[in-house]
């Protein structure tokens, strides 16, 4: 009876303690809102951000809680005392234009959780946009999506990214900005 109990603690101490097996958030990919990016065994400090506000607040992984199988690497912006503001899912591999189709799907894919897209721009390939008034209801922390592609080589090839942008981006704002102002 006692090596039961003893065996079930350090399962449960085992389990609990590896963010890769956490309870499934209702966020995109899995990515808990109050979880330090660097818990998870697949993300990293972002050390080439693009962005002046990744350089402090930038993580990059090759994986999620819940990966999905088109999207290979996931950047994040995470604000101490505030927690997860963006995700930024990207494939690294290519489509060509004329399958558009698998394109399409991303689309479907966001559609069938979040609803229908609320706006859709043309930038060479359909941009879709969902930022419905008063969020999404339930569904994570998102508050705002945008799927895009980028046309490489003269519109040959387009790689897909997927933002999702968090009810906390405004505070996330409002913390880079005073971290900046306090650096004159």
């Amino acid at each position: 009876m006692k090596q039961t109990a003893i065996i079930l603690i350090v399962l449960g101490t085992f389990i609990t303690g590896n963010p890769s097996v956490q309870a499934e958030s209702e966020n995109p990919f899995g990515f808990e809102t109050q979880t330090h990016p660097l818990k998870y065994e697949y993300c990293q400090k972002d050390k080439d951000p693009q962005n002046s506000a990744l350089r402090s607040h930038g993580y990059k992984c090759s994986s999620a809680p819940r990966p999905h199988p088109d999207f290979q690497e996931y950047f994040l912006i995470f604000v101490e005392d505030v927690g997860l503001c963006s995700i930024v899912a990207t494939s690294n591999h290519f489509f060509r234009p004329e399958r558009l189709r698998n394109f399409e799907r991303f689309k479907d894919q966001i559609a069938q959780k979040y609803g229908p897209p609320t706006s859709k721009t043309e930038r060479g390939e359909p941009q879709y946009n969902w930022w419905p008034q008063g969020g999404f209801n339930g569904l994570g922390d998102v508050e705002g999506i945008e799927r895009f592609g980028d046309i490489f080589s003269e519109g040959r090839k387009m790689r897909v990214s997927v933002s999702f942008t968090f009810a906390t981006s405004d505070a996330c704002q409002k913390k880079i900005e005073e971290k900046a102002e306090r650096a004159f």
